[in-house]
């Protein structure tokens, strides 16, 4: 219950500041300019939502550590008694605000397709669509927003090195299937990298998704998520206030 109290706090102070505003202004530029274009691919449009999500993300959670009070968090900390439960918390605020997001990049380009009289992409757009949709933009988001989160200010104290960090990390995410490609042997050490294009691999010649390959990639998704939540989850607790 006091998880729950938190995330409703949390909720509650990012939407009454204006940390919200950008990133809702860009998702919907982003979200006007792609679905101003037709006929589109239903697959190519989701994708590149998910890969839309997991940089949203990153930015967002960027930010809310930047926003962080640390008299206030030492408060919120003492009053969950737990740190087992106040992590979570961060981490259920963060996937909050991802689901938002990501209702709002599927629903979109319905919304667009009723206005367009039901031609703005290829195919029909079914609910079998929307359903793997969700779940792979759901493991994107949630993915970015562990990722955007990993080098928190008590893990990293220097915030201009880990912007430059977090940035390189985006960056090897995009290209690692390129280097891998290229230098093989890179392999070994390129898979600490999150996933990002991986979706985009496995439907590359697909018209439609298959719910096997979609709940396979939310769980790569979600396991690189808790990994990286985890581990910065241990950091603070050891570096403390």
């Amino acid at each position: 219950m006091k998880t729950v109290s938190m995330v409703k706090y949390e909720l509650q102070i990012y939407f009454k500041g204006s940390s919200f505003i950008m990133p809702l202004v860009v998702t919907a530029c982003y979200l006007y300019i792609m679905y101003s274009m037709k006929p589109l691919f239903v697959l190519s449009g989701y994708l590149l939502s998910g890969i839309f999500l997991f940089f949203l993300m990153v930015w967002i959670a960027m930010t809310a550590v930047q926003r962080e009070d640390e008299v206030m968090e030492q408060i919120l900390y003492l009053k969950m008694n737990s740190a087992g439960k106040y992590y979570l918390g961060k981490a259920l605020f963060l996937i909050c605000i991802a689901l938002l997001y990501v209702i709002l990049c599927i629903f979109f380009p319905v919304f667009q397709n009723a206005v367009n009289g039901g031609d703005m992409f290829i195919r029909k757009i079914t609910g079998a669509d929307l359903l793997n949709a969700f779940v792979i933009l759901t493991g994107s988001a949630i993915c970015g927003s562990c990722t955007g989160n990993l080098l928190h200010s008590r893990v990293m104290k220097d915030r201009r090195l880990a912007f430059i960090l977090t940035v390189l990390i985006c960056i090897m995410a995009i290209v690692q299937t390129s280097v891998i490609r290229k230098v093989p042997v890179l392999k070994f050490i390129m898979w600490i990298f999150p996933p990002v294009m991986l979706p985009s691999q496995i439907y590359r010649n697909a018209d439609f998704f298959d719910v096997r390959h979609s709940v396979s990639l939310f769980l790569i998704f979600f396991l690189y998520a808790l990994c990286y939540a985890v581990i910065k989850s241990i950091l603070c607790y050891r570096n403390r206030f």
